[in-house]
């Protein structure tokens, strides 16, 4: 056989192979998840009725009792249930937003509307057993400081950080390491001041409103509000919440480029 019709029957071949695997997979985009180290325990019966099978989920996990839930989860502000429930729960926590979908016995709460923030997920939080269980979906919920069970007894909380958007400076240039604790911005009248910085993991985001109007600054899901003239540090590192690499710090009017290096 000639070896340009050999080819073209290979890739007949190969494609067909690859459609006929990719047809008995139930769902399009089963097992999906981050990588980033978070417990996932797709066996549990609670996962696929919680919706988790098929869609983007970073982590899920059983809780003893329903009431573990504000331990894992201290900066959610509100309990699904009652807060001392002793059932077992399950929590499935989804890559962003939840897409209003219903699978099993999953209750059809609409989807939530516009963009989340940083570390602020949906989630299926699942009270009782597989048979008789009732769920709910908790909406925008911070887990920065998502602590499961099994990671309570070593007091290391589990933190999902913030990818890099790329490895270079959109401004061309990035000025040099900034030394000492806190790593020094300033958001000036035209321009943040330097328009782009290098930082390392333990250092602390110090930020000042060097403009005439009132300024937000969001970092590891924390908002806050500075008038003119006014500064605050943040008590998390960047090594805590981001990944190394390229970030846009996220303020009201307009932030530096902060390169985070190890």
């Amino acid at each position: 056989m000639p070896r340009r019709a050999f080819a073209v029957v290979a890739f007949f071949v190969f494609g067909a192979l690859a459609l006929a695997i990719l047809s008995i997979r139930p769902y399009p985009y089963d097992d999906v998840g981050d990588g980033a180290g978070m417990p996932m325990i797709r066996d549990d019966p609670r996962y696929e009725l919680c919706g988790g099978v098929g869609r983007a989920v970073i982590a899920a996990f059983p809780l003893e009792h329903g009431s573990e839930f504000a331990q894992s989860f201290p900066r959610a502000g509100a309990v699904p249930w009652p807060t001392e429930s002793e059932a077992p729960a399950f929590v499935v926590i989804f890559d962003g937003q939840w897409d209003g979908a219903s699978r099993g016995r999953l209750a059809s709460v609409g989807p939530t509307g516009g963009p989340l923030a940083a570390h602020h997920h949906d989630l299926c939080a699942w009270l009782g057993d597989a048979e008789s269980g009732t769920s709910s979906i908790l909406a925008d919920v911070d887990t920065a400081k998502m602590t499961p069970p099994d990671l309570r007894s070593s007091g290391a909380p589990l933190t999902v950080l913030e990818p890099a958007a790329s490895f270079g400076p959109v401004a061309g240039i990035c000025g040099g390491p900034i030394y000492g604790l806190l790593a020094t911005f300033s958001i000036g009248i035209d321009t943040p001041i330097p328009r782009c910085g290098q930082v390392y993991p333990n250092q602390r985001l110090d930020i000042k409103n060097e403009t005439s109007w009132i300024l937000t600054v969001t970092f590891h899901g924390l908002t806050r509000v500075l008038k003119p003239g006014e500064k605050t540090t943040f008590d998390e590192t960047f090594g805590s919440a981001w990944a190394p690499g390229l970030h846009d710090l996220q303020t009201s009017l307009y932030g530096p480029e902060i390169i985070l290096v190890e």
